[in-house]
């Protein structure tokens, strides 16, 4: 049994992760913004952005899960995702943890697209291009003693794709199945990819290092797929038929250069970067299931009322 201390968990990852936990026979305490959660384990009320933060921390940790993140205000992007993993690093030592798990994102790569095809592993060189990447990529830093080694004897740093499933306040994927719903046109070009994670296996990764305290290292979590498969099976959830329009890549590419704030969206039409992440799949033996994740996110939505 471990005595664990996480970050961020009553938020969207953290609740899936909860949800394994609560089974466990590990001892979980929670350091979160909002100590009025319902929850049945001890809740600390703090922030990772308190200068005092080691006061805070409670004794006898075994393993810190950082999950607390933050990607929709610009002006705290560094304050939580780089000075706030720095202060629970610095925490974390103080108090002699031996363990800790991070949660970053495979936007340290800086490689959001691209229209030709691209394979990114964990070899590729992190080269972050906006400030939220950026301050993720300083997070990972913080975890690091000189250029390779880690400050804890085990280290685990995941780098999930785009993560979505239940809970998540940004209700992803609800416009895409509407439009789908709606019988829209549905552009893309041939052999364009999506990056999708399932948020429940994410936290079944961190459910397998939890138990296999002698790996360490940076991990992608996610694999990517076709996005007129993606559509297709969206589509067959909802009983429709996705009404899919090829269009050359070449006028795709041109159209978005000139298209503003919906350039990121043309560009992931035109899609062919693929985040790997087999080096996490053949150590854990875990399988990426998106398309289960799809089946549970529908039937969350269908209950809430968001869509028939």
């Amino acid at each position: 049994m471990s005595r664990i201390l996480i970050t961020g968990a009553t938020g969207f990852i953290g609740k899936h992760l909860l949800e394994k936990l609560k089974d466990s026979s590990h001892e979980v305490i929670l350091f979160s913004r909002n100590p009025q959660a319902t929850t049945p384990w001890e809740n600390i009320n703090g922030s990772v952005e308190d200068s005092d933060l080691a006061k805070k921390f409670p004794g006898n940790i075994d393993i810190v899960i950082n999950l607390m993140g933050n990607k929709r205000e610009a002006e705290r992007f560094f304050p939580v995702n780089a000075r706030g993993t720095e202060n629970l690093v610095k925490a974390a030592k103080e108090h002699g943890v031996k363990r800790f798990f991070h949660l970053s994102s495979v936007g340290v790569y800086g490689i959001p697209w691209s229209g030709r095809p691209r394979i990114v592993d964990e070899n590729i060189r992190p080269e972050p291009k906006n400030s939220y990447e950026k301050s993720k990529l300083k997070g990972e830093k913080a975890l690091h003693h000189g250029q390779n080694d880690f400050l804890f004897p085990q280290t685990v740093i995941l780098r999930p794709t785009n993560v979505f499933g239940e809970h998540n306040p940004e209700y992803p994927l609800l416009r895409m199945m509407r439009r789908i719903q709606q019988g829209k046109l549905l552009p893309l070009t041939p052999g364009a990819k999506v990056n999708f994670v399932y948020a429940g296996d994410v936290a079944s990764a961190i459910m397998f290092f939890i138990d296999k305290p002698e790996h360490s290292g940076i991990y992608n979590a996610g694999d990517s797929m076709l996005l007129e498969y993606w559509l297709s099976h969206i589509a067959n959830l909802l009983g429709k038929k996705p009404e899919i329009m090829k269009v050359p890549g070449f006028l795709i590419s041109a159209t978005a250069f000139f298209a503003g704030p919906y350039q990121p969206y043309l560009e992931s039409l035109n899609n062919k970067v693929e985040f790997s992440g087999s080096r996490l799949s053949q150590l854990t033996g875990l399988e990426f299931r998106p398309l289960t994740g799809l089946v549970k996110l529908l039937e969350f939505y269908r209950n809430q009322k968001l869509i028939s």
